[in-house]
């Protein structure tokens, strides 16, 4: 389980890492859904789709740690982006799921 957390976690960076960048750019800005300033909703979206990443790589190591990680990343990337954020929610919600479920698999 904590390999599945690693590969959702990695997926849900990397599908974050081109929202944030077309966010950044204001492809999005002529959308009603998403509000605020474009430059700080992208560069937001670009922090948290890092947090994910480490999230997924720290959850090998330390599952509590890393799940928190996740969820954190992939719920602030849902408030930032509506919509857009649905697949790196989603994504890092199931990452987080399967590093709680996989942390007996931890050797100590």
């Amino acid at each position: 389980m904590l390999i599945a957390a690693l590969v959702f976690g990695l997926m849900g960076g990397l599908v974050g890492l081109p929202i944030g960048v077309l966010t950044l750019g204001g492809t999005f800005d002529d959308i009603p859904l998403l509000t605020g300033n474009s430059t700080i909703a992208g560069s937001l979206v670009l922090l948290l789709s890092l947090l994910a990443i480490v999230g997924a790589v720290r959850s090998r190591k330390n599952p509590w740690q890393g799940a928190a990680l996740l969820f954190l990343s992939g719920t602030c990337c849902m408030v930032v982006v509506n919509i857009f954020g649905a697949p790196i929610f989603f994504l890092t919600f199931l990452a987080s799921f399967s590093a709680i479920r996989g942390r007996r698999e931890v050797r100590r």
